[in-house]
């Protein structure tokens, strides 16, 4: 090592740069101590606060066509979904006591105003179309819930796997400081590992509590949605798996939906709306008469609406079948990607374990196979929703009518 001497300054080259190699690593430790204690306390509080959302009562097993049944009979939702029902039932008796009242309306001499036969028909095709759209509503609105309460039942099951797949990550990474301590005690690994494999296994098992404390969100929220007692004890006991495949071609679908879907059922009543006015309106008035000309941008305005819907329709089953499709591809393609980041993962633990791997080999490979794993769960949620967001487009649909503006 040679030393060079300028004026009062001594510059060694070697031994300083060693000096400065040692308190950058003992830098590192300090910091990775300090960030080993701050998870250490977030576990410790994250403990606590699970603590004061402890579930409780006998444990309700729940199966996801009995969550929806339950669901359908004690959420504040199907009340709701009752009460609408209520409110078109009012609305048919007022337009039915319309029609009648006219029916024995008692003329007497000349009135010019008096209302006509074509009155109380039309007041009987509003009661008639509120009527049929009475029970389109109620089978959309609980197409909409059960939705709901499909998603949420799936977002538990995604929960309670996203929580076992990181404790089997944590389980990998206090097996992986376990080894790295044993190389240590025979001088293979230095402290600095040792330390930064403890923080990783500390920082996994952190990962853990914070994903039972979103499991323990998404369950209080389920509770809530189908009518249970926000701290019930449920247990559910389908499992996330990808649903059954697509059935009926796309041809079939399209002519399903465009059957029941109930925005045709609307533009109809429109149309026959205009056309029972028209007809009354042509007895007394001329095709330039506000009222005639009013009654006709109407009728234009059910033929545009059903053209259209038409079009929408078609376009909604469509979209929602390619989204199944792609959803199902992202399923077989993650699932042979899981398969072979569990092997690499495997091979690579046994070359570490020879020497014949480093350290971040062994941390890389977990990593992938951790993401891996997350992401395929994350994609079955996502197929099965996506197949029973397609299974209603074709169904009866979600679209409401709002009975106070006919």
């Amino acid at each position: 090592m040679t030393i060079e001497s300028h004026d009062s300054v001594v510059i060694i080259g070697r031994r300083d740069k060693m000096t400065t190699n040692k308190k950058i690593v003992k830098k590192r430790m300090v910091t990775i101590f300090i960030v080993v204690a701050l998870l250490t306390a977030s576990i410790s509080a994250m403990t606590n606060i699970e603590k004061n959302n402890e579930f409780t009562g006998d444990l309700m097993m729940l199966s996801l066509e009995e969550a929806i049944a339950y669901s359908l009979e004690h959420s504040k939702s199907a009340e709701s979904i009752a009460l609408n029902e209520e409110l078109a039932d009012a609305a048919i008796k007022v337009n039915q006591d319309a029609a009648r009242a006219i029916d024995d309306y008692s003329y007497e001499g000349f009135e010019p105003n008096r209302p006509s036969s074509k009155d109380a028909d039309a007041y009987r095709i509003t009661a008639d179309y509120i009527e049929k759209q009475k029970i389109r509503n109620k089978m959309s609105e609980e197409n909409i819930f059960k939705q709901n309460v499909k998603a949420t039942y799936f977002s538990v099951l995604n929960g309670e796997e996203v929580v076992e797949i990181k404790t089997k990550h944590e389980k990998r990474l206090l097996k992986l400081h376990e080894l790295i301590k044993s190389k240590f005690d025979l001088g293979f690994a230095s402290k600095q590992q040792v330390m930064a494999s403890e923080y990783a296994y500390i920082k996994a098992k952190n990962d853990t509590k914070i994903a039972e404390s979103d499991l323990t969100e998404i369950k209080l929220t389920f509770n809530n949605l189908i009518g249970l007692g926000i701290l019930q004890n449920v247990q559910l006991i389908d499992e996330l798996a990808q649903e059954a495949t697509i059935n009926d071609s796309l041809d079939t679908a399209i002519e399903k939906g465009l059957s029941n879907r109930s925005e045709l059922l609307q533009a109809e009543y429109i149309i026959e709306l205009a056309d029972k006015n028209l007809e009354k309106l042509a007895v007394r008035y001329n095709d330039r008469a506000g009222s005639v000309m009013t009654w006709k941008a109407k009728k234009k305005q059910g033929l545009l609406a059903y053209e259209t819907y038409m079009s929408e329709i078609e376009l909604d089953i469509r979209t929602k079948y390619l989204d199944v499709y792609e959803k199902s591809i992202s399923i077989a393609s993650l699932e042979s990607a899981l398969d072979l980041a569990e092997e690499n993962l495997r091979l690579i633990n046994l070359a570490y374990e020879k020497g014949m791997r480093v350290l971040s080999d062994v941390e890389k490979a977990q990593a992938e196979a951790l993401e891996t794993e997350l992401a395929l769960s994350q994609a079955v949620l996502a197929y099965n929703l996506s197949l029973d967001a397609y299974e209603i487009a074709y169904g009866e649909g979600t679209f409401v009518v709002d009975f106070d503006n006919i």
